[in-house]
């Protein structure tokens, strides 16, 4: 320690204290425990860890700051990896009810650090952290539908186990459309497990007819839910079924052209026979590249028979050389068309010719 003259001299103290919060004292949270509740002091932190497995998804949740009915939006929460300097989210107030999802980048311990804001917020908190998979809903296709209860801007997510090519019949009940027993007004979204495909996204209207998913993949199928608008809480009812009359329509290789029409948000599907080793072209005619005649702009993926791969997928322009393909099997090659746009709409043409 240097001491240095500023000023007029004159006398001093100094003296130096060993501070008893160092090193600090690190809680290990027990992944989808009960949430335990913590004391935080104004101007300090406190410090968690979990142990992660790499590339797996964990929720961290926490919530306000207080005592009593007396809470406030004051409790901030970082997330390190095992390095404590690598963050995976920094200095975050919104813990709940959703919280923060992270992605484990290793097998190992991940560090929490919460701390109060300001020197006047002091009190009780929760912190806890759940795995990604004990917070997702299983539904069950065709069976009965059950209520939930949806909090304040809280976003909740279901799967089903669904098979490609299969269409399925999402359906709810809400304060909108429903029993009248329903006391939230929702809005939906259903997408495949990776997320890369919307089936529909933000729709609040699904009682009467529901909204139609033709599973990409032989996978779970998730779906979520929230408010239509923020802040509403209350009860609502979700079930999906299987659409028992649904067949693909199929194309038949070198025959014209013929004029479809998609609705916004959904995806039509056909299928054509084909010959292992042989080149098939897909032409298709909309109003991004066209005869000018069409109002939807298209998109075009096309997969083998089983779905496990694919030739091409969303695919914009195909008027003038089209796409082709070689095919790899005897058997089908199936075609999915949806609009460029969540919100394209309108007439389309799409045929297919063996090379």
């Amino acid at each position: 320690i240097r001491i240095d003259e500023y000023g007029e001299p004159g006398t001093f103290k100094l003296w130096v204290e060993m501070d008893p919060n160092y090193p600090p004292v690190i809680t290990q949270l027990t992944i989808d425990a009960s949430p335990s509740t913590y004391n935080l002091i104004a101007d300090t932190k406190s410090w968690f860890s979990f142990q992660a497995e790499q590339n797996k998804k964990y929720i961290i949740k926490w919530t306000k700051i207080g005592s009593g009915t007396e809470l406030y939006d004051y409790t901030y929460v970082s997330a390190y990896r095992s390095d404590k300097t690598i963050s995976y989210f920094s200095f975050n107030s919104d813990g709940f009810p959703n919280g923060q999802v992270v992605t484990a980048q290793e097998t190992g311990t991940i560090y929490l650090k919460a701390e109060a804001w300001g020197s006047y917020f002091s009190g009780t908190f929760q912190i806890y952290v759940q795995s990604y998979e004990s917070t997702i809903t299983p539904l069950i296709v065709d069976a009965s539908s059950d209520t939930y209860t949806l909090e304040s801007n809280e976003i909740q997510t279901f799967y089903f186990n669904s098979q490609f090519g299969k269409r399925y019949i999402v359906k709810w009940a809400d304060s909108f459309q429903g029993t009248e027993n329903e006391t939230v007004d929702i809005q939906v979204s259903a997408f495949n497990s990776d997320g890369s495909v919307y089936y529909f996204n933000s729709i609040d209207s699904g009682y009467s007819v529901g909204r139609n998913v033709i599973a990409v993949a032989t996978e779970n199928t998730y779906i979520t839910v929230s408010g239509k608008v923020a802040g509403n809480n209350g009860t609502y009812k979700i079930w999906v079924e299987l659409d028992p009359t649904y067949t693909i329509p199929s194309l038949m290789v070198n025959a014209a052209a013929q004029t479809y029409n998609l609705v916004a948000q959904t995806q039509m599907w056909f299928s054509f026979s084909t010959e292992s080793g042989k080149q098939y072209n897909i032409k298709w005619d909309d109003s991004y590249e066209g005869s000018g005649t069409k109002t939807a702009d298209i998109k075009v993926s096309a997969y083998t028979s089983d779905g496990s791969n694919s030739y091409f997928t969303e695919a914009d322009s195909g008027y003038n050389t089209g796409v082709t393909i070689t095919s790899t099997e005897n058997g089908k090659v199936y075609l999915i068309v949806e609009g460029y746009s969540s919100l394209d709409e309108g007439t389309y043409s799409i045929n297919v010719t063996g090379l």
